[in-house]
């Protein structure tokens, strides 16, 4: 997933989950939908990317990539994590 972020941050992320192929489609783990979502806020946020070039790299369509946005944001918001937090 380095190429995703372009950075270390989507792999402090989603190391900390069990992302990989085993895990299927991300809809039905919730695991890999939360990791998703906060590797997309980062991006976005942190480090300036657009959407566009998200869509391009993950490979799924805008509006998934702003609706995991959204969803990161809310989780962020929810547990109470700032962006130094994504990074412990």
């Amino acid at each position: 997933m380095k190429a995703m972020g372009q950075g270390e941050g989507d792999e402090r992320i989603l190391g900390e989950t069990d992302f990989g192929p085993s895990q299927g489609k991300a809809g039905k783990c919730p695991k890999v939908v939360q990791a998703l979502s906060l590797a997309c806020y980062w991006d976005i946020y942190t480090l300036d990317m657009t959407a566009t070039a998200l869509v391009e790299i993950i490979g799924i369509r805008q509006t998934a990539v702003s609706i995991s946005v959204k969803r990161g944001e809310t989780i962020i918001r929810r547990d109470g994590l700032g962006i130094d937090g994504l990074l412990r």
